[in-house]
């Protein structure tokens, strides 16, 4: 039930300011803070006269005609009260299609698609009914491919902190192969902005449509330089490193003592909760290994301790070198100068009108205030 004292109608031109306070307000003083975290990108539709197409589908085959496409997920009180809701790749109606299809090219393409697959359960997706502004990331298509479009429309913005950030009802326009492909496009930004900033729009345009209309037992792999930046292949190869480390140290670390504190820790694939699961191994089999009188015992636990402390300089040298995960997804705050507010935490109190203090509850009510009256003529 929302909350109705705080809950009036709303109205917006565009949903882009909402995304600029956001992006203003989230924190940057992380280690996996970017330069490139304002910058975005964007999955739009070919408007045609019965139903729309996604872009990236026309620029493959300009003779691509869609079956009329679903309603993908429900609007809810949450997104009536705030402006948007969020929402995973799952509750898409277009999603198993997308996995069906990506199934399919698992083998010819493991490496791509299981960047893809990654990508596609990690991504958040931020629904409104308003309209996006045109992203600075446009696409990419010869102008003779695109004649059948009556006009091209933005239906996702994908940023490095919020996601995708998707006109709901634009993506209900979509056909219904262009909404499954909509889902491998933006879990395909998300893998560019993680691993490399150097793979090109038209190469994420050509996966697409290569994975949703072409035949993998014929078609040459995805995981080549003919879809792939050199970059993201050695940015992507050197982060799956990484996870294979952490995961190898994690078990070293719990075979040497179960009741060690993040042992039950289910281990993060990447981010800032991965980072802290890093920083919680060392610190605790720093602590361990000190008190330890046994020599051999400490020498065991010296050896993983410092494979740990290896792993963080590792981690912190890419994060600087690389854009990483969505610091609103990794669970980091909105914040202004006098509140840290998480956006969990705005959703909750929508839902029930409570909050864990009243210095939080007024948090919230600014928080929530503010982002209203972007939504005000």
């Amino acid at each position: 039930m929302i909350n109705n004292d705080i809950v009036r109608p709303m109205r917006s031109k565009q949903f882009y300011f909402l995304i600029q306070f956001l992006m203003g307000a989230a924190l940057t003083s992380n280690a996996f803070a970017s330069s490139g975290g304002n910058s975005s990108g964007g999955g739009f539709a070919c408007i045609k006269s019965q139903n729309s197409v996604l872009v990236d589908l026309v620029a493959y085959d300009p003779t691509f005609q869609d079956s009329a496409g679903s309603p993908q997920v429900k609007f809810g009180n949450i997104g009536e009260a705030l402006g948007y809701e969020l929402h995973s790749a799952s509750e898409f109606e277009a999603y198993p299609l997308a996995m069906e299809k990506l199934k399919q090219w698992e083998s010819n393409s493991p490496f791509t698609i299981g960047l893809i697959e990654e990508a596609l359960q990690n991504l958040k997706w931020r629904i409104t009914e308003h309209a996006l502004a045109t992203p600075d990331e446009t696409y990419s298509s010869p102008a003779q491919n695109l004649t059948a479009c009556q006009n091209i429309t933005p239906v996702v913005t994908y940023t490095n902190l919020l996601g995708a950030v998707t006109d709901l009802n634009m993506l209900n326009r979509l056909g219904k192969t262009s909404q499954s492909a909509l889902l491998i496009h933006e879990a395909l930004r998300r893998v560019q902005f993680l691993y490399s900033e150097g793979q090109s729009t038209e190469n994420l345009q050509k996966i697409t449509a290569t994975v949703m209309l072409a035949d993998p037992a014929s078609a040459q792999t995805l995981d080549s330089e003919a879809y792939l930046s050199g970059d993201l292949l050695k940015n992507a190869q050197s982060k799956g490193s990484i996870k294979a480390r952490r995961i190898s140290l994690f078990k070293q670390a719990c075979a040497l003592d179960s009741s060690y504190s993040f042992c039950s820790t289910t281990i993060p694939t990447d981010g800032l909760l991965a980072f802290q699961l890093d920083n919680r191994m060392f610190e605790v089999l720093n602590a361990t290994c000190m008190a330890t009188t046994d020599t051999n015992q400490t020498t065991r636990i010296d050896r993983v301790a410092q494979g740990v402390y290896d792993l963080l300089t590792d981690e912190n040298r890419a994060a600087i070198s690389a854009n990483t995960a969505p610091l609103l997804e990794a669970g980091v705050s909105l914040s202004n100068w006098q509140f840290q507010i998480s956006e969990a935490a705005i959703f909750d109190y929508l839902e029930t009108g409570k909050a864990p203090d009243h210095h939080a509850k007024v948090g919230i009510k600014k928080a929530i205030k503010t982002i209203r009256a972007l939504f005000q003529n």
